[in-house]
């Protein structure tokens, strides 16, 4: 009971800061909505194609590609198109094979290759613009050749006709495809904000244990060591409020995520619960030593934000991993919001089962609780050499 009216009076006092309170849910929400619509949406998505086959169908098909208002077409070498792809520069690139005009006309599988690193908004609208065009100059092809054998005249010909009157109607096309775009953009704007989320609530866990140092700097802590209050129990009551305070912030992240951004953050409801119940244990774990050995406010705020920040960015909150260095991915393993990321990712974007991820949920909560046991132990070394002072 003694412990619930100290959880309370904790809490009572963490909330009582609307401040902390508002930056916490507002600051990730508004980073993720920047981010996403930071690049200019009159940006057309570049088509890197490189022509292969050298024909006039594969000319032309290229030709029907750059009539679209909604892309650039950009003609260049397959090594260049491969070695973009990889280094993440572009979204996608076309390869029109050898032997295009004879697969076209003879009704065999067309030498058309596309090489994409990563799905995203703008691949999928390019994948989408480069479909519709060869199914468009796939019909022409097959009606041209049929007219051809009908009639006498060469197939080249009645093609040229064909193409010099047909407008292209792929705008429509391309619209009716806007829901997998709009899929797209709701996975990337989720990931971005998972990604703040898991750096920016250590702000908050952190702000359930500066009292510890406001106790330290207005001298209640030695009046607390006089009480007959249970010391551990006392630490217990601000571990729980601040898990308590973290995971409200979390809820009402997501809650935003969901009702003003529009992301489908709880389709995953159980996984998600689970994570962020290890995750914020984690986080707690690793900050109470921390606080324990934080004497004054300006050690304390500038150590953790100097920590927070320097793990955020190499946890990849701010940008992808997957391009970065082999040393910053070696790093990343040691920062919590990486593997926060990594869970998320698996059992959210990459289909894995929650029970494919037990085993680092349980190496998270083995480390927090690791942590949490220093804690209780510098603290209790601590009121030991108090109690040996105050004697002597």
């Amino acid at each position: 009971m003694e412990i619930l009216i100290l959880i309370k009076k904790q809490l009572k006092l963490l909330f009582s800061n609307r401040l902390i309170i508002l930056a916490g849910i507002a600051v990730p929400v508004l980073l993720t909505y920047l981010f996403s619509n930071s690049i200019d949406a009159s940006k057309k998505p570049c088509l890197y194609a490189a022509d292969l086959s050298k024909s006039s169908y594969s000319a032309q098909f290229l030709q029907m590609l750059s009539s679209h208002k909604e892309i650039t077409v950009v003609s260049t070498g397959k090594e260049n198109i491969l070695k973009k792809v990889d280094s993440q520069l572009i979204p996608m690139g076309l390869v029109i094979g050898k032997d295009f005009d004879n697969a076209l006309l003879n009704n065999k599988p067309l030498p058309v290759e596309i090489i994409i690193n990563f799905e995203s908004t703008d691949s999928a609208v390019l994948k989408q613009v480069a479909a519709t065009e060869l199914s468009s100059l796939k019909k022409v092809a097959a009606d041209s050749s049929y007219l051809s054998n009908k009639s006498g005249i060469p197939v080249n010909s009645l093609t040229s006709q064909v193409f010099n009157g047909m407008k292209s109607s792929s705008s429509s096309e391309i619209n009716s495809s806007s829901s997998d775009t709009l899929a797209i953009k709701q996975e990337e704007m989720t990931q971005t904000l998972l990604g703040f989320l898991v750096m920016f609530i250590w702000f908050v866990i952190i702000q359930g244990f500066r009292t510890l140092i406001e106790e330290r700097e207005n001298n209640t802590y030695y009046r607390l060591l006089s009480t007959p209050t249970s010391y551990n129990r006392y630490l217990a009551s601000k571990i729980a409020a601040a898990y308590l305070f973290g995971a409200f912030h979390i809820l009402a992240v997501l809650l935003t995520g969901k009702y003003l951004l529009n992301l489908p953050v709880f389709e995953h409801l159980l996984p998600v619960i689970l994570i962020f119940a290890v995750y914020i244990f984690l986080l707690t774990g690793i900050s109470l030593p921390l606080s324990l050995l934080m004497k004054r406010h300006e050690d304390f705020t500038v150590t953790f934000a100097v920590i927070i920040i320097a793990t955020g960015i190499l946890g990849g909150s701010f940008f992808s991993l997957d391009t970065a260095p082999g040393y910053l991915v070696l790093l990343s393993k040691f920062t919590p919001e990486a593997w926060g990321e990594k869970l998320l990712k698996a059992v959210l974007f990459d289909n894995s089962s929650l029970t494919s991820q037990l085993v680092p949920l349980l190496a998270l909560t083995a480390i927090a609780l690791l942590f949490i046991g220093a804690a209780f132990a510098i603290s209790s070394m601590s009121l030991r050499k108090k109690s040996y002072l105050v004697k002597s």
